[in-house]
C-alpha cells in the first residue's frame, strides 16, 4: 500500500506531438496566413490614401496646407494614429469644458 501514489495526485497525460496542438500550423498554412495579412494591409493602405484624397479635396488650399503641416508635425513627434486620436479627444473635451463650463453648475 505504501508503493501506490495518493489518489489526489494528477497523473501525467501521454504527450502528443506539437503539430497536433492548436496554434501550430504547417508551413503552407503559415504562408497563407502571412499572404492574407499582407493583402489586407495593402488594401488598407490603398483605402487610407483614397480617404485622405477625398478629405483633402473637401478643403480649400489654405486648409490643406495647414493639415499637411499638422501631419508632418505628428510624424516628427512620433505620434501614431492612436496617440493622435487620444490627443484630439483631449482637445475636444477641454474645448467643451471651456465653452460650456461645468455641467454641475448648469443644474
Amino acid at each position: 500500500m505504501k508503493n501506490q501514489p495518493p489518489s489526489d495526485i494528477i497523473k501525467p497525460r501521454t504527450r502528443r506531438p506539437l503539430s497536433d496542438s492548436a496554434g501550430i500550423l504547417n508551413s503552407e498554412a503559415v504562408g497563407a496566413v502571412r499572404k492574407a495579412i499582407e493583402d489586407s494591409r495593402t488594401k488598407r493602405r490603398r483605402l487610407d490614401r483614397e480617404r485622405l484624397g477625398r478629405l483633402l479635396a473637401a478643403f480649400d488650399p489654405d486648409e490643406t496646407a495647414f493639415l499637411e503641416a499638422v501631419r508632418l508635425k505628428m510624424e516628427t513627434a512620433g505620434l501614431g494614429r492612436k496617440e493622435a486620436r487620444e490627443l484630439l479627444d483631449q482637445v475636444k473635451k477641454e474645448h467643451w469644458r471651456r465653452r460650456y463650463g461645468n455641467k454641475k453648475s448648469l443644474k
